[in-house]
């Protein structure tokens, strides 16, 4: 998954770190970061946090259950990220990440994602991020938006903040016929694929 990450973002405009890294306070590990990529143009810091949970499960209180852990991990990771850089500053940063800053490149923002595999949006089963700064959204989700973002002025800012938009978005699902004809016979599926309606 973090190669698949990094793979959108070739090109000499970005760098990545090497691989995760621990982030320490005392000698004891705080937490670690899945991975982070720099944009050398803007200055601006996207870090990690990756989630490959399996959701095969028609088990209420097991999805209920996989949608909490998710939520109160990536807040704590959040938050622990957030009070290290508060207390160590962005230099210190880029030195645990192994990011080599060239000359009259800073660190100007420091966004946070946290990328599930498959699911992202818990508030159906009644959990929700308590921080404001995290961008959860799933791979797929994460793919179409760099996509459509592409090559913009400041790539990473307007990822994370098309990705927050997304977590209070609320659809209307609606079912998309389909035809199969087979010789003389007609097929017909009413509920093959599902789109939907924005809502706001």
């Amino acid at each position: 998954m973090i190669n698949e990450l990094y793979h959108l973002f070739l090109g000499n405009r970005y760098q990545c770190s090497t691989g995760a890294t621990m982030l320490k306070r005392g000698g004891k590990i705080l937490t670690d970061i899945d991975a982070a990529i720099l944009d050398r143009t803007t200055g601006e810091l996207a870090l990690f946090q990756l989630k490959w949970q399996d959701w095969d499960t028609n088990d209420v209180r097991m999805q209920r259950s996989r949608a909490k852990n998710f939520v109160e991990d990536t807040d704590k990771w959040a938050d622990r990220i957030q009070g290290w850089i508060r207390e160590f500053g962005t230099n210190a940063l880029a030195k645990a990440l192994q990011l080599k800053l060239a000359n009259r490149i800073e660190i100007t923002a420091v966004r946070l994602f946290a990328l599930g595999r498959s699911a992202s949006k818990f508030r159906s089963y009644g959990f929700e991020s308590k921080i404001s700064d995290l961008a959860a959204c799933t791979w797929p989700q994460f793919v179409r938006l760099r996509q459509e973002i592409g090559p913009a002025l400041n790539v990473i800012r307007d990822l994370h903040e098309a990705a927050v938009r997304e977590q209070f978005r609320t659809i209307k699902l609606k079912a998309l016929p389909h035809e199969i004809k087979v010789g003389p016979t007609l097929i017909e599926f009413e509920n093959f694929w599902n789109g939907y309606d924005e809502t706001v």
